[in-house]
């Protein structure tokens, strides 16, 4: 029995690889015609005059951008998107992004961007995909943005005879910070506490303690400005304790 196979047609090539062929043949394409343009590959041992079975073409999508990577500042900005491709394309991106078009056909150039950071450091990727129905190619451009950074404060060393703690940063601070800590003896009691204020540019400072004292064994920074969960947020920095 003969196995029987589908030529391919301008209709055929064209739901490959959109705008295949721009106009129609009053007959099937042969492999010379699919070939040229320049979206389709054919397999197989064709000479270019033979008319070419269907299940040997394939897209031939291309696609490339620039840049690959892009960092902005915290204050966000629009930069350049530059594509080359032989074909339609769409772009996805995070919803802190947006871009001039969405979709497009052949070489542009898309105007992208980025809000305003409000929060820490952040990543993401705006992805450029082919649109046809198969065998579509994609790239990736990997964006991060600063943001304000974070700054870990913490309350070290309890000093008995003079009464005081210190309080430090792993970084120094942005803003003036008033940091409440309470002390607590081995049996997790409240034992004494104690006020001071971290200043802006500083990374450390003493706090006066007050309370009997009563084998403290640990100190804890109870608030930040008032705030007494972690993290308290400024327009500056965040900061976090445990």
């Amino acid at each position: 029995m003969a196995v029987m196979f589908k030529m391919a047609t301008c209709a055929d090539c064209n739901e490959i690889a959109p705008n295949a062929f721009t106009g129609d043949l009053n007959r099937c394409p042969t492999k010379a015609e699919i070939v040229a343009t320049g979206l389709l590959l054919v397999s197989g041992n064709y000479a270019d005059n033979q008319l070419v079975n269907l299940a040997d073409i394939t897209a031939n999508f291309q696609l490339s951008i620039t840049p690959v990577t892009q960092t902005m500042v915290m204050a966000g900005g629009s930069f350049t998107l530059n594509i080359t491709s032989n074909t339609a394309w769409k772009i996805t991106c995070p919803d802190w992004c947006s871009v001039s078009a969405a979709s497009g056909t052949g070489d542009a150039t898309v105007r992208v961007t980025v809000a305003a950071n409000t929060s820490g450091s952040r990543s993401g990727s705006i992805v450029v995909t082919t649109s046809g129905p198969a065998n579509n190619v994609s790239q990736t451009l990997q964006i991060r943005q600063s943001g304000r950074p974070t700054i870990n404060i913490g309350a070290y060393g309890i000093d008995v005879n003079n009464r005081t703690m210190e309080v430090s940063a792993s970084a120094a601070v942005l803003d003036d910070l008033s940091i409440f800590v309470t002390i607590y003896n081995d049996s997790s009691l409240v034992t004494g506490n104690g006020r001071g204020t971290l200043k802006k540019g500083a990374r450390s400072v003493l706090i006066n303690l007050t309370g009997p004292m009563n084998n403290p064994s640990i100190g804890r920074i109870t608030s930040v400005n008032g705030t007494s969960k972690s993290p308290y947020e400024t327009t500056s920095a965040i900061y976090v304790w445990d």
